[in-house]
Formats: C-alpha cells, sequence, structure tokens
C-alpha cells in the first residue's frame, strides 16, 4: 500500500463499510428466514406424534388402575417382604476358583451331562523343503534372445563412443532479451 494512502481515517472507514456489508447481508438473511420458515417434519418428530400418543394412553390406563388409595394399601405388605429379603449367592461352575474347596467338591460330584468327547491329538506339520535360490544375474538370458534383433533399435544395440574430452560439450552463447 502506498505510505500516502495510508491513514487511520481511511481504515476505520474501511472498516466501517465492512460491518455494514456484513450486517445488511445478515438483516436480508433474517428477513428472508422468517417469512419462508416452515414446520420442519423429520422423521423424529413424526414418529414423537405416536409416541406421545402412546405414552398419554397408558398413562390415563395407569391412573385409573392404580388409585393412590391402592399404592397406599400395599406398601405395607411390600415393605415387610422388602425387609425380610435376603439375597441367595449364585453358584456357577465358572465363578469357582480352581484348587479352592468348592471346585474340589463339584469335581466329585457326579454330572447330569453326558462325557465329552477326548480331543484327538493334532497330527505334527510336515517340514516344508527348503526354496532353491534364485539364478545369479548372468543366468538371464540377454534382451536381444527375448526380443529379436530387427525389433530393437540400432542405437540401442552398439556401444556409445567414447569421449575425448572429461568437459560438457560447449553450447553457443545465448543472447540477451531486450524488453
Amino acid at each position: 500500500m502506498d505510505p500516502s494512502h495510508d491513514n487511520p481515517i481511511l481504515r476505520f472507514k474501511t472498516f466501517c463499510w465492512g460491518i455494514g456489508t456484513f450486517l445488511i447481508f445478515t438483516l436480508l438473511l433474517a428477513v428472508i428466514a422468517f417469512f419462508y420458515r416452515q414446520p420442519a417434519q423429520s422423521p423424529e418428530e413424526i414418529a414423537g406424534i405416536t409416541r406421545y400418543q402412546t405414552k398419554t394412553k397408558f398413562e390415563t390406563a395407569q391412573a385409573a388402575t392404580l388409585t393412590q388409595e391402592s399404592i397406599l394399601r400395599a406398601m405395607p405388605t411390600v415393605a415387610e417382604s422388602l425387609a425380610t429379603f435376603k439375597p441367595v449367592a449364585v453358584k456357577k461352575p465358572e465363578q469357582v476358583v480352581p484348587g479352592s474347596p468348592t471346585a474340589e467338591i463339584l469335581a466329585r460330584r457326579p454330572s447330569n451331562a453326558a462325557p465329552a468327547e477326548p480331543i484327538a491329538p493334532i497330527a505334527p506339520i510336515a517340514p516344508i523343503a527348503p526354496i532353491a535360490p534364485i539364478a545369479p544375474a548372468e543366468a538371464i538370458a540377454p534382451a536381444e534372445a527375448i526380443a529379436p534383433a530387427a525389433l530393437t533399435a540400432p542405437a540401442a544395440r552398439t556401444a556409445p563412443a567414447a569421449r575425448t574430452s572429461k568437459h560438457p560439450p560447449s553450447t553457443p552463447a545465448k543472447k540477451p532479451r531486450r524488453h
């Protein structure tokens, strides 16, 4: 930017134009959205209507069947049974520690299940024969044996000429361009 055009007033003016343009487009978008808004009909809302109808049916049926008096009459019986309830330990063979007294008792007790058949041992795998070594590069056929000599280019069949100088060939100097 040219220093003669750079001053704080010009920067502030540009900033205000940017903010104003942004606000105009925001206001335009809000007006369009306000007038063209349609109710959303997503699958969740459509399924929700059915769910709310089912919920109100259940609530009215429950309110008719389960009154406050019946709940108060049932409370002492339920409270008494909960106070006398004693949880029973679950005994499963997979929860028994091997070598414990419970495991020994379970091992001595005959089971109702038929004995499992013993699994036959797996036959040992035969050793794999070693892989033959790959042929050395000299044993590979040359390119002429694969492709006929008539199909190969003559330059490919001849050896390149030996250089006489160790420096690359000189190139002519380029003329400078004029604009």
